[in-house]
């Protein structure tokens, strides 16, 4: 009984879809004309990249407003700005670029934690979407 509550979601996938899945990676393997094992190595390392990369791309949205706000007020306090609606063009820009970085990073918060969490799995499932 305890057994069968063991068996993770990547278990049940690798039982369902083994013989595709194998028959994908060694058609792939033979294509790129490397041995099959380095090809399910490159594409979990890959899967952890995609999770750092967009674990940045969170980061930077999430810090970005608070910096540049930061900058602004910095710098009326400083010189005062020559042009006081550039400093609110700028922080329209800032705050545009912050929050589309924001956004995809949220957007992609299941590929940053089952990247650093279980890259495999996701790893399985790009090579069944390539194969279906």
């Amino acid at each position: 009984m305890e057994n069968d509550s063991l068996i993770t979601e990547t278990e049940r996938i690798i039982d369902k879809y083994s013989d595709k899945l194998c028959g994908a990676i060694e058609s792939l393997a033979g294509e790129l004309q490397v041995p099959s094992e380095a090809v399910f190595e490159i594409l979990v390392k890959q899967q952890v990249v995609n999770a750092a990369l967009y674990a940045i791309l969170l980061g930077l949205g999430t810090l970005l407003i608070p910096i540049a706000f930061k900058l602004g007020i910095k710098q009326e306090k400083d010189n005062g700005w020559d042009y006081p609606q550039l400093y609110g063009v700028f922080c329209i820009i800032v705050t545009c670029i912050s929050c589309i970085t924001l956004g995809v990073g949220l957007a992609h918060l299941d590929v940053i934690i089952t990247g650093f969490v279980n890259p495999e799995y996701t790893a399985l499932m790009e090579i069944k979407l390539m194969f279906k």
